[in-house]
């Protein structure tokens, strides 16, 4: 992530948000949530508020686990209509969606990342097949919630 943002600066606070001077992000499918981790670090001065879905369990983010300089005491975890975190269920998707709408004034989100995934050790020819039900939810939410007009 670091890397992607120093060549393509996706994280410029003056390109994706103009007032307050705050970059409002989702993190979808990404426990134990390394990208809201640099994105915290990235914005320790500037400020970021973030809100982040994931599977709930041995998967789900580890904020605890985060870097002392990454201040991440605004960031809300949704695990969507039924507690899972599931993606792949609209009723969680939507929910997600409702609580970014809420937490942004119906703006949405100007950055999302996403990093769903899960083995397909043994079934590698079928890999496209066996997550492509996982990669379309993330598609469809990431539609759902990013903001209106944001062109980088």
């Amino acid at each position: 992530m670091a890397n992607i943002d120093k060549v393509a600066k996706l994280t410029e606070v003056k390109k994706l948000e103009e007032e307050k001077n705050m970059l409002y992000f989702c993190d979808i499918c990404a426990g134990p949530g390394g990208f809201t981790e640099f994105i915290y670090y990235k914005y320790k001065t500037e400020g970021a508020k973030g809100w982040g879905i994931t599977l709930k369990g041995k998967d789900d983010f580890r904020l605890d686990k985060f870097n002392p300089d990454s201040p991440h005491d605004n960031f809300e975890i949704c695990y969507g209509e039924d507690g899972t975190g599931d993606i792949t269920k609209n009723s969680n998707i939507k929910k997600f969606g409702e609580v970014i709408d809420a937490g942004t004034n119906g703006r949405g989100v100007a950055l999302l990342t996403a990093d769903g995934g899960f083995s397909v050790q043994g079934n590698e020819n079928e890999q496209e097949h066996i997550t492509k039900q996982l990669i379309l939810c993330q598609c469809i939410t990431a539609m759902y919630v990013l903001r209106k007009g944001i062109y980088i």
